[in-house]
């Protein structure tokens, strides 16, 4: 009778504990996450989109000056006004200013299950879609990771990642971490900076991805 008493009240500790810890990675939010290194000379983006202020020059069709100081400005701005000599830094800049603008509209934390250090083990883990878009690509995805892929590690740094691909070099910046689809947990939000090796050709790309679960493999949301 003791004995069953006593195995009776162990587990009746054991459910106990395994509930807390349920309750507690269930509450665990992380904040959301901008980097503004993207931006030279700026520590803060503000609270609001209207609070992010930055001075940007750039030559129109006309080769008359164009001068722009938010992201809301860049975001209406067509870029069919933009010149060819601008063009690569003035799409650059919008690509940031659409993770500045969807940032905003993410709450202000969310749950994560992603690891603390961006690096290329988690983006080998991405869906072999996960590359740039350059025209005549098949990015359907084929249930493939890059890990799968003939992709190669360059170098690395805090937020980005230099990449061998066939035959382009591919910069996987990490822009922000916040929930853009709002199913309550963090998302990825990443710009491609690519380049063809010996022959004319460069530009980047973005894209989003999401991680469901601690044992989920990152899936692919949206893309430029």
């Amino acid at each position: 009778m003791k004995n069953k008493l006593f195995l009776i009240g162990l587990l009746s500790v054991l459910l106990s504990l395994i509930a807390c810890q349920v309750s507690v990675v269930s509450d665990v939010q992380e904040p959301r996450w901008f980097n503004v290194e993207v931006f030279e000379n700026t520590s803060t983006i503000g609270m609001t989109v209207y609070d992010f202020e930055f001075e940007k020059q750039f030559l129109d069709i006309e080769n008359n000056a164009i001068k722009l100081t938010n992201c809301i400005d860049v975001l209406a701005f067509g870029s069919h006004n933009i010149s060819e000599r601008s063009f690569t830094n003035w799409d650059l800049l919008k690509t940031n200013c659409e993770a500045v603008n969807r940032y905003y509209k993410a709450p202000n934390s969310a749950l994560s299950y992603w690891p603390s250090k961006w690096d290329y083990s988690l983006l080998a883990t991405f869906a072999s879609d996960v590359i740039p878009y350059i025209g005549g690509d098949n990015l359907v995805s084929d249930n493939k990771r890059l890990s799968d892929t003939n992709i190669e590690l360059i170098d690395s740094g805090k937020y980005n990642i230099k990449v061998s691909y066939d035959n382009m070099i591919i910069e996987y910046n990490l822009l922000a971490k916040a929930d853009f689809n709002l199913d309550g947990n963090q998302d990825l939000f990443i710009r491609m900076d690519w380049y063809i090796e010996g022959a004319h050709g460069e530009g980047n790309d973005w894209i989003v991805v999401s991680k469901l679960s601690t044992q989920s493999l990152p899936i692919t949301l949206w893309r430029k």
